[in-house]
């Protein structure tokens, strides 16, 4: 689709440019899929880890989407819930300066001052460790709560994936000259956007924290780090501060900010944060200007770039990436990712995985250019917090000089959209181990033209609606079906071995009674899957319990999908967006397979199983 500010001539130039340097690489594209139609039914709750949803396609594929922080925390039974950061007041009848916001529900409590006090506006509080701060100096202004809408799903399956609850953002105004103060809260961090309005605003701050028994240290001048005293060795932060950068109105970043510890004593500590005077005083910012320091525990993805420009900065709190021959001050730019990977089962197998970035809002430039973009897998370790062009710049050429794993194609029309990587291979390697897991490498396929773009990174100042995600669509082949090929082994009376020819997932029927006859005739056995060994098939809610991994050929049903059947809240939910599409009926079959059959028709899909 040519983009609403690029004439007819420059999109056919930029179509022209991309072709010819997808015939110089010569690899396939993979954007098509046979996956692609698929649509999200419903969550399986069954299914959630801390950081990572599961979702059934129509299909019968399962889409497993892994985000960059906690989204989920555990309740009193042990189950995972979502994480609700919808920020209430703690009661409404008190005086307006007696009130607190607060998060609803978290692993995390997150509470910010309806009226900022003296002693600090925003607390942290876990089972083990609090910690409250704020600017100092800061007038005593009322806070704003921000109400923002969700961004138009551009499809269904967004509106599954889009986590609406998972952030709350506050405002409070002029608390200094020309200087307004944004709090951004996540899952397990709060980023605080000090904004400076105009070139008349302060310029050098202080914060006071009350950190409790938990013990600073400086790391860097850009991040001071909170240990426990029993950490001996600090090893292990409990929370980060971080100042990584600031970003004028136009886009335009830089990491001079630095942070230093001014004083600390019993359960206190002042820390300065000081933006370089000569970037902010330069002709061509343009103001409003955000500085960006915030405290948390660290999230699931590692996202950095690397410069040719700075080739001994690192660039891992950076709010953006560059990548491609950023000309003024970064030059030739690289990307490096990597993403913890959610818990798979026992037979599942990896079918699709992609790699998401959204490009900056003015990402591409100039706004003429195109830019193809390559994936590579980096065979060496590296760490997004410390690593430089410099010291990467070996496994780099390395990992450059390996094949492609996947192209995309980046212009003006791709601003503010999700850009994507096929990363199938890949991943599947790294689940079944016969690939090193250390990370990607993006490139520019021509690094000397004058050419960069930009992307969001997870550490950009306001929502993870932006961050890179890793999206991976898989099947559970751990049942008998006539689409799985198998090898048998007979044990005569004791039973029949089937194992799976491309996991090697072992199921073992045991025949065990029968009756014969024309009306009415009896087969009793049990089937042991060897991927659920060590778990039982049902809770004995619904189904009966046989031992660790054994489900009886008897325990075939059908079950209605209304809420009223559901054993638990999660189960609820998935009963309620399985009825809604449509699919008013589970049929569990002997080896332990889900059917579902939409009501009125004979249209039915199965999870693969």
């Amino acid at each position: 689709m040519m983009n609403a500010f690029t004439s007819k001539e420059t999109e056919e130039r930029i179509n022209s440019t991309v072709d010819q340097q997808v015939q110089e690489i010569g690899i396939p594209n993979n954007e098509d899929t046979t996956f692609e139609g698929a649509a999200i039914i419903t969550e399986y709750p069954e299914k959630r880890t801390e950081t990572s949803k599961t979702f059934l396609m129509s299909d019968g594929t399962f889409l497993a989407a892994s985000y960059d922080q906690p989204i989920h925390y555990k309740d009193d039974l042990g189950l995972w819930q979502d994480i609700d950061n919808t920020l209430s007041v703690t009661d409404a009848k008190a005086p307006e300066t007696s009130q607190r916001l607060i998060n609803k529900a978290g692993r995390t409590s997150i509470s910010m001052e309806k009226v900022i006090k003296p002693e600090g506006i925003v607390a942290l509080k876990t089972d083990k460790h609090s910690i409250r701060w704020g600017l100092d100096g800061a007038k005593k202004v009322a806070s704003e709560l921000v109400t923002k809408k969700a961004p138009a799903a551009e499809s269904h399956n967004d509106q599954f994936l889009w986590l609406k609850k998972l952030n709350s953002e506050v405002m409070y105004r002029n608390v200094l000259p020309e200087v307004d103060v944004q709090y951004l809260i996540f899952a397990s961090s709060v980023k605080e956007n000090i904004i400076l309005k105009s070139g008349d605003a302060q310029r050098k701050f202080t914060e006071t924290y009350q950190i409790g028994s938990l013990i600073p240290k400086q790391n860097s001048d850009q991040t001071i780090a909170l240990y426990e005293a029993e950490d001996a060795k600090q090893e292990n932060p409990i929370y980060t501060i971080k100042a990584p950068s600031m970003t004028d109105s136009k886009g335009i970043i830089s990491t001079a900010v630095s942070m230093r510890i001014l004083k600390q004593d019993s359960e206190q500590l002042q820390i300065e944060i000081a933006p370089n005077e000569e970037w902010l005083s330069d002709s061509s910012r343009v103001y409003p200007i955000t500085i960006d320091p915030a405290i948390g525990s660290g999230g699931t993805v590692r996202d950095t770039f690397v410069s040719s420009g700075a080739p001994n900065n690192n660039f891992g709190y950076m709010g953006s990436m560059y990548i491609g021959n950023e000309t003024v001050t970064y030059k030739t730019c690289r990307i490096l990712m990597d993403f913890d990977l959610p818990k798979m089962d026992k037979g599942d197998m990896v079918v699709q995985a992609q790699m998401n970035l959204v490009q900056f809002k003015n990402g591409m430039d100039p706004s003429t250019g195109s830019m193809l973009i390559n994936a590579y897998e980096m065979g060496s370790a590296w760490n997004e917090h410390s690593d430089t062009w410099n010291n990467t710049l070996s496994a780099v050429q390395s990992a450059m000089n390996g094949p492609i794993l996947d192209y995309a194609v980046t212009s003006q029309s791709t601003n503010e959209k999700v850009v994507s990587w096929d990363l199938t291979k890949l991943v599947k390697g790294w689940y079944d181990g016969s690939r090193g897991h250390k990370g990607v490498l993006l490139a520019a396929n021509n690094e000397s033209a004058a050419v960069r773009n930009q992307f969001y990174s997870s550490d950009y100042p306001s929502g993870t609606g932006l961050y890179p995600t890793l999206t991976i669509r898989y099947v559970n082949n751990t049942g008998l079906e006539p689409y799985w090929s198998y090898h048998q082994q007979s044990a005569g009376r004791a039973g029949t071995g089937h194992v799976n020819d491309y996991t090697g997932n072992l199921v073992f029927t045991i025949p065990l009674t029968g009756t014969t006859g024309e009306l009415m005739p009896l087969n009793y056995g049990l089937v042991f899957n060897s991927s659920m060994s060590g778990t039982q098939f049902k809770d004995g809610k619904r189904g009966g319990t046989f031992g660790m991994g054994f489900q009886s050929n008897l325990s075939q049903r059908i079950d209605s999908t209304a809420e009223s059947n559901a054993t638990n809240d999660a189960e609820k939910e998935k009963f309620r967006l399985l009825t809604a599409a449509g699919y008013k009926f589970l049929y569990l079959d002997e080896d332990g397979t889900e059917h579902f059959f939409c009501d009125g028709s004979f249209q039915f899909f199965q999870v693969y199983g």
